[in-house]
């Protein structure tokens, strides 16, 4: 038996994946098609989020923790302060805090990922200014593995494939 979605009536699930709810949005943007001279209008997005997770945030942030004294959710209220969190400068800021990080050794061949070889002349000149051989942070946007971001300190630098040829564009699910 279908009913409408109310919060009064939202079963929470007790276990992960145990029930699950289904929204359509409609989302702000509209599509057109110069070519056909027709305007299909806007898209819709359809949704299935697990119930359970909705218990987290209706149910369990909402009633007192025993070690807190007080409810999670205003414990978040009281210490959360949104200086603290950075929003990214540019879309580069971002694709350097959301890749996916891995140690590496920076050595005269440059860095090797999953068989590739990364390098670039600011990779050069950290070996210049600090040493042969450097341990690293990669950070990697794993939709195109043409291009790395090195960290060493407070210096980011970019490095792209040496077989670029090969990995822009990559997917490292489709290189692996």
């Amino acid at each position: 038996m279908l009913r409408e979605l109310e919060p009064a009536n939202w079963n929470k699930g007790i276990r992960p994946f145990e029930t699950a709810h289904i929204e359509h949005v409609e989302i702000e943007l509209e599509i057109s098609d110069t070519g056909a001279g027709k305007n299909p209008g806007r898209l819709w997005l359809t949704v299935m989020a697990d119930a359970c997770k909705w218990r987290v945030c209706d149910v369990y942030h909402q009633k007192k923790h025993h070690s807190l004294g007080m409810p999670p959710e205003t414990m978040w209220e009281l210490n959360v302060r949104t200086e603290d969190i950075r929003f990214p400068a540019d879309r580069e800021c971002l694709n350097i805090v959301m890749g996916r990080p891995y140690p590496r050794v920076l050595t005269h061949k440059g860095i090797e990922f999953k068989g590739l070889y990364y390098g670039s002349d600011a990779l050069h000149h950290l070996r210049h200014l600090y040493g042969a051989t450097l341990d690293v942070q990669i950070r990697v946007d794993e939709s195109d593995i043409g291009e790395i971001h090195v960290l060493y300190g407070d210096e980011i630098v970019i490095a792209r494939a040496l077989r670029d040829d090969y990995a822009v564009g990559l997917s490292l699910w489709l290189h692996e």
